[in-house]
């Protein structure tokens, strides 16, 4: 017995060493190769709460409207390890782009050099709540699915890309799947201190992007559903006033410690909380409603005002095809086949309650998203990381029984569980292998049984900011560098990777000025020939072929044009 139970524990130790250098070492590499077009904001705001902080200036914490707190501390903490300097050579809050470059520059840094050490907290902190997710789903499932599933969820290709930026939503996803698997634990345990858990990672999961709060209402979904049930054991009695006392009192406590980590973790709540709860709430309430964006690209059109009525009710499923797994949706076949035969392949230790909620987290996380009328493919992120788990479990129904049929005749119980674990940890290599096959322009991918990158462009939006940093590498190695006027289409990403002065390329006709045709060297870019924007300087450029071109998975993502080569031709 004892020599069994010290098997066991060296089994599930072993596991978890070896899924966290998967999950670790891979998200580490090449972190410097291109900027996500939003990280710049974020590393600025990083350096800001930095300062307020350091200051004592709480309010300053207050930065972006989702809240962005999380982000916000690992950005702070990259220039607290770098640069600790800056919170007292800098007198006030609010910093130019243009002032911060210069600081880091006499410091003998970039802004790129600080933003590799602010993805590296943020690679760090997804790999332990990713284990943590992975402790959580063992109490759910059997080590033979929880280790492949968590392989799967890590390992899904446009998830594995954003857990690596220094941005809100795939620190939001890893949170939220910690604390859903936590509630889900309380609900087959019963035990308050998984319910207190869930609620403290909910919390963050809040601080770091406001549909953190959705995860309340799943519980309160969940609760529901227990209570109206004839066995529930958790709010008991059911359906009585008494358990839905219990279930209303589960759903309290839950809020009651997310308000504490968010008022612990979040110093502008120190000083005025109140109000930055209504803000938070206000900007709930005004999801469903938003006004102009900006002209945005979907499913071959354009849309001018970036604003996604009804009509766009298809868009987060047309999404899914295309920025999900082909290896996640067999999966997800499967399970939907093992249930329908599920009298001939249900196995005791597979939870269809559990895999049922997983499902409901999923699919309502999307259908809420629809109802903004704001979308981006990456708000989907939260729903793969559950979808990912259920597949697996889609997977281990079928290999165990095909195992089982197979080792039937010896009928050896470790050789039955290796031959299952070694079959699905080969699935979920098939995973790894689609990010590494567009590593490490992560956001390249696109569902290549869809028609991948080359055929997404006619449909999704392409190009967040990679392929920008090989036209900047282009552009370094010019001579007179310095003095070259460039305009270039997301400025911000780009300048992470020159070292001199960018001009933001203008978006609209009426921005274009004679100094924007004067200019040395245009950048032009992929989603913004898709979003119709930059009209002007496509139609200054046509006929002519760009210096340089940038190909990522052999689709054209940047073209630099040297103006005065252009202006010449044409005799200006």
């Amino acid at each position: 017995m004892r020599k069994e139970k010290l098997r066991k524990s060296l089994v599930e130790v072993g596991g978890l060493l070896v899924l966290a250098a998967i999950l670790l070492v891979p998200r580490a590499k090449m972190l410097g190769q291109y900027t996500f077009i939003d990280e710049a904001y974020y590393l600025k705001h990083g350096a800001r709460f930095y300062w307020a902080v350091a200051n004592q200036e709480y309010e300053g914490t207050d930065l972006v409207v989702h809240p962005g707190v999380t982000t916000n501390w690992l950005g702070a903490a990259a220039f607290f390890k770098v640069y600790p300097e800056f919170a007292e050579e800098y007198g006030e809050l609010e910093i130019p782009d243009l002032i911060l470059r210069r600081m880091l520059k006499g410091q003998d840094l970039s802004l790129n050099y600080v933003l590799i050490f602010a993805r590296r907290n943020v690679v760090l902190f997804n790999a332990i709540f990713l284990l943590v997710a992975y402790l959580l789903a063992r109490r759910l499932f059997p080590i033979w699915l929880a280790l492949p599933g968590m392989i799967l969820a890590g390992f899904s290709p446009f998830y594995f890309e954003h857990s690596r930026f220094l941005f809100v939503d795939g620190i939001l996803s890893t949170l939220m799947l910690a604390s859903l698997l936590a509630m889900l634990v309380y609900l087959k345990e019963n035990r308050i201190g998984w319910l207190l858990f869930s609620a403290v990672l909910g919390g963050l999961s809040v601080l770091t992007k406001v549909p953190g709060l959705m995860l309340v209402g799943f519980l309160g979904l969940f609760g529901l559903i227990e209570w109206l049930g004839s066995r529930s054991e958790i709010f008991w009695p059911p359906r009585s006033w008494g358990g839905m006392g219990k279930l209303v009192g589960a759903v309290l406590l839950w809020l009651l410690v997310a308000l504490a980590v968010i008022a612990l973790f979040w110093p502008a709540m120190w000083q005025a909380p109140w109000e930055k709860l209504g803000r938070i709430a206000s900007f709930v309430l005004d999801q469903g409603g938003a006004d102009l964006i900006s002209p945005m690209f979907f499913n071959g059109e354009i849309n001018p005002s970036g604003v996604f009525g009804w009509e766009y009710a298809s868009y987060y499923l047309i999404t899914y095809l295309w920025r999900g797994s082909p290896v996640t949706q067999a999966g997800l076949l499967l399970l939907i086949a093992a249930y329908v035969l599920r009298k001939r392949v249900q196995l005791p230790e597979i939870s269809w309650l559990v895999v049922g909620r997983l499902a409901v987290f999923g699919l309502g996380y999307i259908l809420l998203m629809t109802l903004s009328v704001k979308k981006f493919d990456r708000y989907i992120l939260p729903s793969l990381l559950p979808l990912n788990l259920m597949a697996a479990a889609g997977y281990y129904l079928w290999v165990r029984r095909l195992v089982e049929l197979v080792t039937k005749p010896w009928k050896r119980q470790n050789l039955q569980h290796g031959l299952i674990l070694l079959a699905l940890l080969a699935i979920a290599g098939l995973q790894v292998l689609l990010v590494y096959r567009v590593f490490p322009y992560g956001l390249s991918y696109y569902n290549p049984f869809m028609g991948g990158t080359q055929s997404a462009v006619e449909v999704m939006m392409v190009g967040y900011g990679e392929g920008l940093d090989q036209a900047a590498e282009y552009l370094m190695t010019k001579p007179g560098k310095v003095d070259l006027v460039i305009y270039s289409f997301y400025s911000n990403a780009f300048g992470f990777h020159f070292d001199w002065q960018i001009n933001e390329m203008p978006w609209y006709e009426w921005e274009f000025t004679d100094e924007v045709f004067d200019a040395d060297y245009w950048v032009l870019y992929q989603s913004q020939k898709q979003r119709g924007m930059s009209g002007p300087a496509f139609e200054y450029v046509e006929g002519y072929q760009p210096e340089h071109v940038v190909v990522i998975n052999g689709l054209e993502y940047a073209w630099v044009y040297n103006l005065a080569e252009i202006r010449a031709k044409k005799g200006d």
